[in-house]
């Protein structure tokens, strides 16, 4: 009576009549009754205990089967179309010289996995080796008084350099160099670490230095600041024609148009004044009134040139200059005809064309 051969699946893989065997499997079937059959069992067991090791693949493998190949040292199975690796990375200090695509390798020198795309070895992880010890990003949960906390820390030869977060936290565990971490990147501080290169923005200045790095980069304390009184040792130039204004309702401006400067005081009716510290005693010599126009000056005034009058004179002193002498020369240079006057004790003027008391008097009136 013949046998039929079942898969698991329930399909027939074979039909063996009796005394015979059959070939069409990796292994060696036997039909009732065959007389040599004690061998062929004891080979198939072996090859099942080996896995049918061999340099080449089992002629007529089953989905499933499993073989190992002795040319990669790998336990592969069947998958109905070809032999694939089970998995699992060797573990050695050289890359394997054969290798199929998706197998990996522990490189034992350097603690690093690599995987085989099928033309090279790609590494897999971690992205140092072991004498680089801990370098680039690491993910790691800090704990603080508001919950653990989740960053990415940036290590550069397992130390620690910056930490990036996505809120401000105070870790409750010390982390050296980052007694506080913000928003975005923190910066340890113990390492005295910067960001070097350009930025298009930046939320604050450090002015906590003067010394600056080069004549290009300078230190945040050299900046002059505007929330606050400040001191430059430099010249300031404002080249704009606005100029300069002062004073928080922008009462003092001093601007310049066609080449031409103005001062000006520009709240309406309000003084402009200039103060001097004559032994320590502030004095106005100068002063305009707003409200008037009016100039006030105090203090003597020396005029070299010509003073030149538009109106009339208002003296509000008794302090009026005499002269002793009776001979008085005006207009001197001029072209007018009568260019002196003689002032006589008696009371009347006289010039030289020998005006007398009245007519001196009336001539020195249309003078004056």
């Amino acid at each position: 009576m013949a046998y039929t051969i079942n898969k698991t699946d329930g399909t027939i893989v074979a039909t063996i009549t009796d005394g015979t065997i059959n070939t069409s499997t990796s292994l060696t079937l036997f039909g009732k009754s065959y007389s040599g059959f004690g061998e062929l069992l004891n080979e198939n067991l072996v090859k099942l205990l080996e896995n049918q090791a061999s340099t080449s693949t089992p002629t007529a493998p089953l989905t499933g089967e499993l073989w190992f190949d002795t040319n990669t040292a790998q336990l592969k199975v069947y998958d109905g179309s070809a032999f694939k690796p089970t998995g699992g990375a060797k573990s050695q200090s050289a890359q394997p010289s054969s290798a199929s695509a998706g197998d990996f390798f522990h490189d034992t020198d350097l603690d690093q996995i690599f995987f085989y795309t099928g033309s090279a070895w790609q590494l897999l992880g971690p992205v140092f080796n072991s004498t680089q010890t801990l370098s680039g990003w690491y993910i790691e949960t800090l704990a603080s008084g508001g919950g653990d906390k989740t960053v990415s820390s940036m290590y550069a030869g397992n130390t620690r350099v910056a930490i990036l977060s996505k809120e401000t936290f105070t870790p409750s565990v010390s982390q050296t160099g980052f007694a506080q971490i913000y928003i975005g990147i923190t910066l340890n501080s113990t390492l005295g670490a910067v960001f070097q290169g350009t930025t298009s923005a930046a939320s604050a200045v450090d002015v906590s230095s003067t010394s600056n790095t080069s004549g290009s980069v300078i230190a945040g304390g050299n900046f002059l600041r505007a929330d606050a009184a400040d001191t430059t040792t430099g010249a300031i130039t404002i080249d704009a024609d606005t100029g300069l204004i002062v004073g928080d309702a922008q009462e003092l401006t001093i601007s310049v148009s066609s080449n031409n400067v103005t001062v000006a005081q520009t709240s309406q009716d309000k003084n402009l004044s200039f103060t001097i510290n004559d032994g320590g005693v502030t004095k106005t010599p100068l002063a305009f009134t707003g409200s008037t126009g009016a100039v006030a000056i105090t203090g003597d005034v020396t005029i070299t040139g010509n003073l030149n009058i538009s109106g009339e004179y208002n003296s509000t002193t008794s302090n009026v200059s005499t002269y002793d002498d009776a001979f008085i020369k005006v207009n001197k240079g001029k072209k007018e005809t009568i260019t002196s006057f003689t002032i006589c004790p008696v009371g009347g003027i006289s010039s030289s064309f020998g005006f007398g008391a009245n007519e001196g008097l009336r001539y020195a009136l249309t003078i004056t």
